[in-house]
């Protein structure tokens, strides 16, 4: 899928994107456009350079605390608990050393007393453990909470200065086109293309694509070129872009082209609607394919206009890279006139009409100066 953006810069510089048929306004420099459609010049961007330069940063996700460590439910064994068993277990070992003296001895009643002061005081030590072990693992749930805090307030912290810093960007008009830039700098590395010597330097085709080549050439120094071949593996057919700025930095490839609404054959006659909305453009997807910016001018546009074309192409890179320096030298350029885009049944009107207006402007022929050229011929025979 492609994308279209169409009349640019007439007001400011950007284009007014159209995607799926619904009209959206991109969110950087893009933004400052002419709201007319269906006009010269033409934009047009692939979908991943259109996307990469409305893109903004993902939006940071809603901070979610961690789940925090639980407390044990075991509970020590009261103190005065333990004086009771210990007393208790006293208590139970004399009385049953005095039964035990009455009635079988001193040495059962010293065994019996033996036996119980084993039983309460292995009891007691049971009771000890057990609160040694609820006590540890208390001391070890303080710890772990104290770490559990000290990581929530770090990742809370994290996560504030995650969304300032995304709030500051993108109120930030140069740091989020730095942001855009750095999206796009991956597309533009995958394009390949080669400059065809012979190609380059075969005349341009007429006197529009002249004019504003010479024009280009002047305002950008060696980013104009001419002869430019994409270098697509199984591409049957040549893919020369008419003029072509290329910066060497950001890899931005701009496909400058000069669009006829036909063609004329004076020969036979014959006329061909050419570039009328709704047609197809020979080699346009192919470009876009490749992620390269599209920029179109009428014949009109180009020879009448070219430093205002210029112009346009200045802001088509600004509203990419940024790079504002290029405006000191159109302050006083006029923004390009818009030409609207033309139908087929237009085209063939205009075509008609240029035939005529061709033929009313040739000089005609005086027929007395043709009966007088006739005339010695008439003498001779």
């Amino acid at each position: 899928m492609n994308l279209r953006c169409e009349s640019p810069v007439e007001q400011g510089y950007g284009a007014f994107i159209r995607i799926g048929g619904i009209a959206k306004m991109a969110e950087s420099s893009l933004s400052k456009l002419s709201q007319q459609q269906h006009s010269y010049p033409l934009l047009l961007l692939s979908t991943a350079v259109a996307e990469a330069l409305q893109s903004v940063p993902p939006p940071v996700p809603t901070y979610r605390s961690s789940p925090a460590p639980e407390k044990t439910k075991l509970q020590p064994v009261p103190k005065a608990q333990l004086a009771i068993s210990a007393g208790a277990g006293l208590v139970v070992a004399l009385l049953l050393y005095a039964v035990l003296l009455q009635f079988l001895g001193d040495s059962i009643a010293l065994l019996g007393v033996a036996l119980a002061l084993g039983v309460s005081g292995t009891r007691l030590i049971q009771q000890f453990r057990y609160n040694r072990r609820v006590v540890a693992l208390q001391r070890q749930y303080e710890w772990q909470l104290a770490d559990y805090l000290q990581q929530e307030d770090q990742a809370r912290a994290e996560h504030r200065e995650q969304t300032q810093d995304r709030e500051a960007l993108l109120s930030d008009p140069r740091r989020l086109l730095a942001f855009r830039v750095g999206r796009l700098q991956p597309l533009f590395a995958e394009i390949q293309c080669l400059r065809a010597a012979r190609l380059a330097q075969t005349r341009p085709n007429d006197a529009a694509e002249s004019e504003l080549l010479a024009q280009l050439q002047q305002e950008f120094p060696d980013r104009i070129h001419r002869g430019i071949n994409l270098m697509i593996e199984g591409l049957a057919v040549e893919c020369l872009p008419k003029i072509a700025y290329i910066d060497p930095q950001l890899k931005l490839h701009i496909a400058v082209e000069i669009d006829r609404a036909f063609d004329f054959d004076p020969m036979t006659g014959a006329c061909e609607p050419r570039n009328f909305i709704g047609g197809t453009r020979n080699g346009e997807h192919i470009l876009l394919d490749q992620n390269w910016v599209v920029l179109r001018f009428t014949q009109e546009q180009a020879l009448n206009h070219p430093r205002s074309c210029a112009k346009t192409l200045a802001h088509t890179i600004a509203s990419v890279t940024g790079d504002k320096q290029l405006f000191a030298n159109f302050r006083t350029v006029p923004n390009l006139p818009v030409v609207p885009c033309w139908t087929a049944e237009q085209a063939m009107s205009m075509a008609r009409s240029t035939v005529m207006l061709d033929r009313d402007s040739r000089p005609r022929e005086d027929p007395n100066l043709r009966s007088r050229s006739d005339e010695p011929s008439r003498l001779r025979n």
